[in-house]
């Protein structure tokens, strides 16, 4: 089946999950949270589904668990690494709505902020950390973690919320910068090159991508930098890539953020 781009809804109730997965929190589902408002998007977005595709989809999940149920996820460009928070959050939904369990195993994190790294290593836990996002197009790098060179390991999953400073409104210069994934320039665009060489390299199964509304953006010739990515990810193997546009105040948060 087609990879699906799902909006996420606010719900005019919560769903019947819901009250089950209260049980994650100490709070209860109404819980201010964020672990609460991470499961209530989750349950959103799921409730948005129609009948027909929610069916798909969860079939799909029954593939997934019957062919070992194990998802091996990595992350670059790290950060605090919250989006395992959102996958373990994720399989708990689909254990209690489905009966499914995919268990999502944490194998690497790319981050090359100490601070970060401390926090990711003490709190995440990845079985490897590396630092450096161009040194991963090739078979081994070096673990921040134990310091030995290691087989960087291959991943279902990869995530990657790449630098924004290059394309931010919060950077005057902003529009100075249009085209910079095209061209690989500023801190945007470099790393964006050393994620696409790791993708065509190691060839994960599913990726996501994030970054600033702002790559949506013509330049004076028309092009966008957001329509580079895509031609990029098409080109290296992932044909039915594309652009989904998320606002924060529709994943229960309360100010818009695009």
């Amino acid at each position: 089946p087609s990879p699906l781009s799902l909006s996420v809804q606010e719900s005019q109730q919560d769903p019947p999950a819901i009250a089950d997965m209260g049980r994650l929190t100490n709070n209860g589902p109404k819980s201010s949270s964020r672990k609460a408002i991470l499961e209530q998007a989750i349950s959103a977005q799921h409730s948005a589904m129609s009948t027909p595709v929610e069916v798909m989809y969860a079939s799909g999940l029954r593939q997934f668990q019957s062919a070992g149920g194990q998802c091996l996820v990595g992350s670059a460009c790290s950060g605090t690494d919250i989006f395992m928070k959102a996958l373990l959050y994720l399989g708990e939904f689909w254990k209690v709505s489905y009966d499914i369990n995919i268990d999502f195993i944490h194998q690497f994190s790319v981050e090359l902020n100490p601070e970060k790294q401390k926090f990711i290593a003490e709190e995440m836990k990845p079985k490897y950390l590396f630092e450096r996002v161009d040194r991963m197009k090739n078979d081994r790098n070096i673990d921040v973690l134990s310091g030995e060179t290691v087989l960087i390991p291959w991943v279902h999953g990869f995530f990657a919320g790449f630098p924004c400073q290059s394309r931010s409104h919060e950077n005057k210069n902003a529009s100075e910068n249009k085209g910079c994934c095209r061209q690989g320039t500023g801190t945007t665009g470099s790393v964006l090159h050393g994620i696409v060489d790791y993708i065509e390299h190691h060839q994960p199964l599913f990726i996501m991508l994030e970054n600033v509304m702002g790559l949506d953006e013509s330049d004076e010739d028309g092009d966008k930098d957001s329509e580079f990515v895509i031609s990029e990810m098409r080109r290296i193997g992932y044909p039915q890539s594309g652009v989904t546009k998320l606002d924060s105040y529709m994943q229960s948060h309360m100010r818009r953020h695009h």
